[in-house]
């Protein structure tokens, strides 16, 4: 047959190499196809990750924006300020630059980068509770009472007390509460400084800061330290989350010198409670949300742990929880941890109505409070916050401390200065 290869053909080196390089130009011809499509998946990512990473959204005057909190922490509890702030209105826009006004501040100039469009949204609600309709009662340990919490269900808003307070601090608690955030010394308890941006803090839905919250358990300190034998000691928030984390500082005091000794954790952006009581070698561990078995193990650990390193020799520990009421929303654990130590310190079970308006009498509650308890703010700059030297004459307002507080803040030191400037006097 005509097709059939013959036997005793003979294939040379000539038809190997023409058929090796029919291969290789095959293979460029693949190679080639594959680089053009590899070349066209890189774009098509690349486009896609500059649409998703670097997408700048467009603005409208008029519209509502919230702007990155570019801050810098300048004192203890600055971690824990929000991200964003706001809202504020776009009032004026030029290419990337926006002037922004609120009810109390005016922002010229910003970056159209620092901004995002503000969304109006729902509070969060803990799960359990819309389930439910209530929240749940606490973890109690074997042996305590169950934690049914009966008298301790929320308080209907009839119940709810009007708000009180002297004039001017209700004046200073409504601007605060309205967006007032400015740079004005408004209260001192001890070594904390309360500035308008903090009691903003207490109204309802935001969550307590730190420095307010250290303010209040010091006042707690003093008032009861003034009025019992039995001494108490405040550890701050620092030091208490500090010890709760394990890494337990060297305190300069002897835990025998003292009944109780109490502080308040913030753990993940959430505040609860330890007392510790060391003559009688247990603690006291008070959550809004609930204790579980592991957190009152740790706070046995940790309470044992504090007492044993500011050399007290304890073999034996317990920590136990008390009923009490759960916090109705996300936002106010600061504020039951507060109450709790209140109504500890007044040797009374941590039982109080806990419905959504007697929370928002309780912020105004602890607002009237760190205001009226201040220390004394005669000589003290309310823009800086730092004393006055007594010995300072008219004459001595142009020195460097009154230089920075005019280029920062703007107004001068003196305190009539201050006073006609801010219209704020104390």
């Amino acid at each position: 047959m005509p097709f059939e290869v013959p036997e005793n053909i003979l294939i040379d080196s000539k038809i190997e190499d023409t058929l090796g390089k029919e291969s290789v130009l095959e293979a460029i011809k693949k190679r080639d196809t594959i680089f053009q499509l590899v070349q066209q998946n890189i774009k098509t990512a690349q486009q896609k990750y500059k649409t998703t990473t670097h997408k700048s959204e467009t603005f409208k005057v008029g519209e509502k924006v919230l702007r990155l909190n570019i801050r810098s922490q300048q004192r203890k509890g600055g971690k824990l300020e929000k991200n964003w702030t706001g809202p504020y209105t776009i009032v004026n826009l030029i290419n990337k630059s926006a002037d922004l006004q609120s009810p109390t501040t005016f922002l010229p100039n910003v970056n159209i980068d620092q901004l995002r469009l503000f969304i109006e949204q729902e509070p969060i609600i803990p799960q359990n509770i819309i389930k439910t309709g209530k929240p749940a009662s606490s973890t109690q340990p074997a042996g305590d009472p169950a934690s049914t919490l009966q008298g301790v269900e929320a308080a209907t808003d009839p119940a709810v007390p009007p708000f009180s307070g002297s004039t001017k601090v209700e004046q200073d608690i409504r601007k605060a509460w309205d967006g007032m955030t400015a740079a004005v010394l408004l209260s001192k308890i001890g070594p904390y400084k309360l500035f308008y941006f903090d009691i903003f803090r207490t109204a309802p839905g935001r969550e307590l800061e730190s420095e307010l919250i250290n303010a209040y358990m010091k006042f707690l300190e003093r008032k009861h330290n003034t009025s019992s034998a039995e001494k108490v000691l405040c550890i701050d928030s620092f030091g208490m989350s500090a010890v709760w984390q394990k890494k337990i500082p060297r305190f300069k005091w002897d835990p025998t010198d003292y009944s109780t000794l109490y502080g308040i954790v913030n753990d993940n952006h959430h505040w609860f409670v330890i007392i510790i009581f060391p003559k009688q070698r247990k603690s006291l561990l008070l959550d809004s949300l609930g204790e579980s078995s592991q957190k009152l193990k740790r706070c046995q650990e940790i309470s044992r742990a504090l007492v044993k390193k500011q050399g007290m020799n304890v073999s034996r520990w317990e920590c136990n929880t008390l009923p009490h009421p759960l916090q109705p929303d996300s936002s106010s654990c600061g504020v039951f941890a507060i109450k709790f130590v209140e109504k500890i310190l007044e040797g009374q079970q941590p039982v109080f109505p806990a419905g959504r308006k007697d929370v928002e009498m309780l912020r105004w509650q602890i607002a009237v409070t760190v205001l009226e308890a201040s220390d004394d703010l005669t000589d003290i700059c309310c823009i800086c916050g730092q004393k006055d030297d007594p010995s300072d004459t008219a004459k001595k307002w142009d020195s460097f401390a009154e230089t920075r507080c005019l280029s920062f803040h703007g107004v001068r030191r003196s305190p009539a200065a201050q006073a006609r400037r801010t219209g704020y006097e104390r």
